[in-house]
């Protein structure tokens, strides 16, 4: 179950009911351990002995440490940033080692760090702000994971693995008061429909909270947030060498505005391009609070997603074959005034920059196969599989400039139809050469395919020009990429492992959707980024 998360400041208190009569339920005497599993290679191995930079944290780690949203884990996981972006509360900025996109709520960007929620990429960043609630792990890996994960894996990974059914069985009941007339309640249950064959798991979480910035010229608190997010499983297992897992998710987020927008000024002289840059400590709030907007703008968000997915995975001799198939719908839009606002001489207020009206749609269907098993009398551990994805996407963004007291000017609407189809292929093995020593060597091989089929205005009328009006622009690039990988780990002692890897990522080409009023920069299309990484570790168990 996820939800996104008022980025405000705020306290909670929570109540939470729990059924002990289970034994899914029973707390151990420590949150430590003995060992961890993770799925960070497409298959189960300990973190002990995974040779990837991973951060895994368990249920109760995320208990332990207070991360409660997407948004948090950036205060655990070395090196990851999670910044909700300007259009969007529910969307985040997402980085890791150097790679990062800054405009996610734009439906031509696409995250460096790829998102996979139950082993699901997810192509967008709108709603990635998620409610970790009935979480069973939570993985990300750092530097790129092309072999394995392909496209937009460029700096790194974050694997979110949810709660599945099956023989133990558990009830949860959590509820809530906090600040801003905030209330919170969640409930989950789990466990078998049939037994020991098919487990089924419901939850449900809703939240509500009134804004905490105040808007002075619209007299009214805002940057509130309802959410109500919704999630179902069938966990079929009951035959031998047969599983599936079918998922349902649907969120609903709605709000009265984007991330805090608050108009300042600059103390002293803002300095020229010779001198250094201003610092956020150098800013001074409008209104005199860094919790007060003066924008006659009336803030409004929302993001709808449906997310179906169905993992079946089944025994081919000595072979696991495993087939992903999934469905993500997403509905989102925003309203912002990116100035904050400016109060005039004479007491009225009125936008100062740029006012963005966005409006979206995104449908993507994925499929995935994968060939995994053992070889050379258990030396060799090798997968395979096959990879599609398809993007549709649509946007209309409505902008307004208002730059001084008595010039303002309305954009003519500009839209943004996009298609991406995606195709790769891929196998990775390691090899036992001894008790201690493996070597590892994979490679992926990626088609994309984007079209851009978008109208934009032809120009801003600040000097003497052609006619104001929409121009089409229409593009349509491929890019292609190889992903290798080559690595070596050794255990060192029963206690201490290192690992040596070479691996390249990539992140696909595609256009730049901030362009306003300017055809050349919007049908200009941008090259894939590539990166080698060399990186070597050790791991040893304190």
């Amino acid at each position: 179950m996820f939800r996104t998360r008022n980025t405000g400041r705020s306290l909670l208190l929570v109540t939470t009911v729990a059924a002990t009569a289970f034994p899914a339920l029973a707390q151990s005497d420590s949150l430590v351990l003995d060992e961890i599993i993770v799925t960070a290679q497409r298959r189960e191995t300990s973190l002990q002995t995974t040779p990837v930079a991973v951060t895994a944290l368990t249920a109760d780690a995320l208990a332990e440490q207070n991360v409660s949203s997407a948004e948090d884990l950036a205060a655990v996981v070395p090196s990851l940033i999670m910044m909700p972006v300007t259009a969007s509360r529910s969307t985040l900025q997402v980085g890791l080692r150097g790679g990062t996109e800054q405009s996610g709520g734009l439906v031509t960007s696409e995250s460096a760090v790829a998102l996979y929620v139950d082993d699901v990429y997810r192509g967008r960043l709108a709603g990635s702000n998620m409610e970790l609630a009935d979480i069973q792990r939570v993985e990300v890996l750092r530097g790129p994971q092309g072999t394995l994960y392909g496209r937009n894996s460029f700096s790194g990974a974050i694997k979110i693995v949810t709660r599945t059914p099956g023989e133990d069985e558990w009830a949860e009941v959590q509820g809530g008061i906090g600040s801003q007339d905030m209330v919170y309640g969640s409930a989950s249950w789990g466990g078998d429909l049939i037994d020991d064959a098919l487990g089924a798991s419901l939850s449900v979480l809703y939240r509500d909270q009134d804004g905490y910035v105040y808007n002075q010229a619209l007299d009214k608190d805002v940057f509130g947030q309802e959410n109500l997010a919704l999630r179902g499983k069938l966990h079929f297992y009951g035959r031998e060498g047969l599983k599936a897992t079918l998922s349902v998710t649907h969120t609903k987020d709605r709000n009265d505005g984007p991330a805090n927008l608050i108009p300042v000024s600059f103390a002293g002289t803002y300095p020229t391009l010779a001198a250094n840059a201003v610092s956020t400590k150098d800013a001074i709030p409008r209104a005199g609070s860094r919790f007060v907007s003066l924008s006659t703008t009336d803030p409004d968000g929302y993001t709808d997603q449906t997310a179906v997915s169905l993992d079946v995975s089944a025994e081919w001799g000595d072979v696991t074959v495993r087939s992903i198939s999934a469905f993500v719908g997403t509905q989102d839009g925003f309203v912002f005034d990116l100035s904050g606002g400016i109060r005039n001489p004479d007491g009225t207020y009125r936008p100062n920059g740029l006012v963005r009206d966005g409006r979206g749609r995104t449908d993507q269907y994925s499929q995935e196969i994968q060939f995994q098993g053992d070889g050379l009398d258990g030396k060799l551990n090798w997968i395979t599989g096959l990879y599609y994805f398809r993007e549709e996407s649509h946007q209309v963004l409505k902008d307004q400039l208002v730059l001084g007291q008595f010039f303002t000017m309305s954009v003519l609407p500009q839209t943004i139809d996009t298609t991406t189809d995606s195709y790769a292929a891929f196998v990775q093995g390691t090899y036992q050469v001894d008790d201690r020593l493996s070597v590892t060597g994979g490679l992926r091989y990626t088609k994309d395919k984007k079209k851009l089929d978008g109208t934009i205005q032809n120009y801003l009328p600040f000097a003497a020009g052609p006619a104001i009006a929409l121009v089409p622009v229409q593009r349509e690039p491929k890019f292609s990429s190889w992903s290798p990988k080559v690595g070596a780990d050794y255990k060192i002692t029963d206690d201490v492992f290192a690992y040596a890897t070479v691996s390249r990522g990539f992140k696909a080409g595609g256009f730049n959707g901030l362009a306003v009023a300017n055809p050349v920069v919007f049908g200009t299309v941008y090259d894939p980024q590539t990166v080698w990484a060399y990186e070597g570790d050790r791991k040893s168990v304190v």
